[in-house]
């Protein structure tokens, strides 16, 4: 189930897989300064509204976020033999990171998605991907995604109802108060592939007791939340 997973998230398309033998070709230190020069791509990456192709590389290309000058300088050092590649390895790195960012992904989820998939990155680079995912997410991505929703849905309304049930077939005169709640979503995998809403409503029926225990796990919720704003407005 994980492997099959893993081949949804990191599709092993064969231009894919071509880019990461390019990848595995560059010094631990060389692929560091390079994610490190792509970081603000990546920021905007889940703030795009252009959407892509299941399983491409990338929406941006590489020559889009690095120059024509930038592309060739890192031509040279890296020893490729054209531009064409070195854009490769800009698209893939983008789309890595998009599909961990759209996944809201830790550095250990990272980790264990690389070395599950089949695109056969060596573990030295998939190192480099850890460590750069753990201090990117946490000292950008936290900041600037703040209020975007990365979760496969997005609640757009809630509606509610009360309704009294006075009988059931096996009992009768019982009046228990019931209340029904229409929560609309919309899928986000949807928008990102075909560009149009898709949105899907939840019904569910609460009794009294399911109600108040559904608020308390919500208060819960909020208090842990309120506890995370203060720990990052602190930090």
């Amino acid at each position: 189930m994980q492997e099959s997973y893993d081949a949804v998230l990191l599709p092993t398309t064969e231009r894919l897989v071509e880019a990461v033998k390019l990848i595995n070709r560059i010094p631990a230190e060389t692929l560091k300064q390079l994610l490190n020069r792509l970081q603000d791509s990546f920021s905007y990456l889940e703030k795009q509204e252009k959407a892509t192709e299941k399983g491409s590389i990338s929406s941006r290309p590489g020559n889009q976020v690095l120059n024509s000058s930038e592309l060739s300088n890192l031509q040279a050092v890296l020893g490729f033999d054209s531009v064409k590649q070195v854009s490769d390895v800009v698209e893939a790195c983008l789309f890595l990171v998009d599909r961990f960012l759209f996944e809201s992904c830790t550095s250990t989820q990272v980790k264990d998605h690389l070395e599950m998939s089949s695109l056969d990155i060596s573990p030295l680079h998939i190192k480099i991907f850890t460590e750069f995912w753990e201090v990117f997410i946490s000292t950008n991505v936290v900041s600037q995604l703040q209020g975007e929703v990365l979760g496969p849905r997005r609640l757009e309304m809630i509606r509610w109802s009360l309704s009294l049930n006075l009988a059931t077939t096996s009992v009768f005169h019982q009046k228990d108060p019931c209340v029904t709640l229409d929560i609309d979503v919309n899928s986000r995998l949807c928008e990102r592939s075909t560009g149009q809403k898709e949105t899907e409503t939840l019904t569910l029926e609460f009794s009294q007791k399911e109600l108040s225990r559904f608020f308390s796990d919500i208060e819960v919720i909020q208090r842990q939340l309120d506890e995370i704003s203060q720990s990052n407005n602190t930090g």
